[in-house]
C-alpha cells in the first residue's frame, strides 16, 4: 500500500501538479486519529461515535477516537493545531472551544490562525435539570429559593462555555447568584447531578435527556428558541421566565490543522453530510435531543464570525473573561 501511494505522488509530481494535491489525492493512507477535546459520554463525544463508523467505511480507513480532556477543550485544541496538516488528524470542537480564546486571551492556539474549518455537526439545546432530593419543580422556583438568598451551585461542562454562559446570562437577567461548579465535560458532570452531591446542572442534552425520561432528573427548562422535540413538556427559559429574546444552544464541529489541503476538506465535509443524513443516525441524534446540522465549511466560517462578537461581548459584561 505505501509503495502503491509513492507511486501515485510520483505519477501526480511528473505531471506538474503541485504537492498538497498530490498529497491529497493519497489520503487517506492510514487510520484518521479524531481528537475529542473532552471526557467520554459528552456530546462531542456521542455525536461523532455515531457517524464514524460509516464515514470509516467509505473512506477505507477508520476513524480512531482520542479523548483528551481539560480546560474547556483548550488541551486537545492546542495538540491539533499542533498537528500535521495532513488530513490525518482532526477536532471535534464544541462552540465553547472553538470561542475561549475570546474569554482566555493567552490560550496557545487561535481558530482563526491554527484551525480550518471542516463541518457542522449537531446542535443542542441547553437544559437545567435538577435532582428530586432538591424540591424544586419549575424554573420559577427555582429563582425564587435564589432569591430569598439560598445558594445555588449548579454542575457545568467547564467554566468559560456555552453551559456556563447560559446559566450566567439567565441569572443576570433575573437578577440572581448561580455558583458554577466545573468539571472535565458532560459526562463526568452528569455523575454528581444523578447522585444528589450538587442537586442542581446545567448540561447539555445529551447527558441529560434520558436520565430526564426515567425520572432520575427533572427538567425545568432549556435555553433554546424552541421546546426540544426530545423533552416536549419541558418549557423554554424563556417561556418559564418571560425573558421573550432569551435563546441559546451549543453546537459541535469538526475542524482540521490549518493548511489541510482543501481536496481532503472537501472530501471529509462530504463524508460528515452522508453521516448525518443516515436514518439510523438521525434516530439516534433525535432521540438524544440532537439537531444534525452539516452544510459547507464556509457555512461553519460564517456562523463562528458573527457568534465571535456575542461571545466576546457577553464575555466581557458577566465576568468571564478572568476565569
Amino acid at each position: 500500500m505505501k509503495r502503491r501511494h509513492l507511486l501515485r505522488f510520483a505519477t501526480l509530481a511528473a505531471t506538474g501538479l503541485p504537492a498538497r494535491h498530490a498529497v491529497a489525492q493519497a489520503w487517506p493512507s492510514r487510520p484518521i486519529r479524531v481528537v475529542v477535546p473532552y471526557a467520554p459520554g459528552g456530546t462531542s463525544d456521542v455525536s461523532i461515535r455515531a457517524i464514524a463508523p460509516g464515514m470509516g467505511e467509505r473512506l477505507g480507513q477508520p476513524l480512531v477516537m482520542e479523548n483528551r480532556a481539560g480546560a474547556n477543550g483548550a488541551i486537545g485544541m492546542e495538540a491539533v493545531a499542533r498537528s500535521p496538516a495532513d488530513g490525518n488528524t482532526l477536532v471535534v470542537a464544541a462552540d465553547s472551544a472553538v470561542f475561549q480564546t475570546l474569554i482566555k486571551p493567552g490560550l496557545p492556539y487561535d481558530v482563526a490562525r491554527d484551525f480550518d474549518p471542516v463541518a457542522l455537526t449537531v446542535s443542542q439545546p441547553v437544559v437545567i435539570a435538577v435532582h428530586p432530593s432538591l424540591g424544586i419543580g419549575t424554573l420559577p422556583d427555582l429563582v425564587a429559593r435564589a432569591r430569598r438568598g439560598q445558594d445555588m451551585p449548579y454542575v457545568v461542562a467547564g467554566l468559560g462555555g456555552t453551559q456556563h454562559l447560559a446559566a450566567a446570562l439567565m441569572a443576570d437577567r433575573v437578577g440572581i447568584r448561580m455558583t458554577p461548579v466545573a468539571y472535565r465535560g458532560g459526562g463526568q458532570a452528569i455523575n454528581d447531578l444523578l447522585g444528589g452531591q450538587v442537586p442542581l446542572g446545567v448540561l447539555g442534552s445529551t447527558p441529560v435527556v434520558p436520565h430526564v425520561r426515567e425520572g432520575r432528573l427533572r427538567a425545568l427548562a432549556v435555553t433554546s428558541a424552541q421546546r426540544s422535540v426530545a423533552l416536549p413538556n419541558v418549557p423554554t427559559v424563556a417561556e418559564a421566565l418571560g425573558l421573550q429574546d432569551f435563546a441559546l444552544d451549543q453546537w459541535f464541529c469538526l475542524l482540521a490543522p490549518r493548511g489541510t489541503p482543501r481536496a481532503v476538506v472537501a472530501r471529509l465535509n462530504a463524508e460528515v453530510a452522508t453521516g448525518l443524513a443516515q436514518d439510523q443516525v438521525r434516530r439516534l441524534l433525535a432521540d438524544l435531543a440532537l439537531d444534525p446540522l452539516g452544510g459547507p465549511p464556509e457555512a461553519l466560517s460564517r456562523r463562528i464570525e458573527r457568534e465571535s462578537r456575542i461571545w466576546a461581548d457577553a464575555g466581557a459584561r458577566l465576568g468571564l473573561v478572568n476565569e
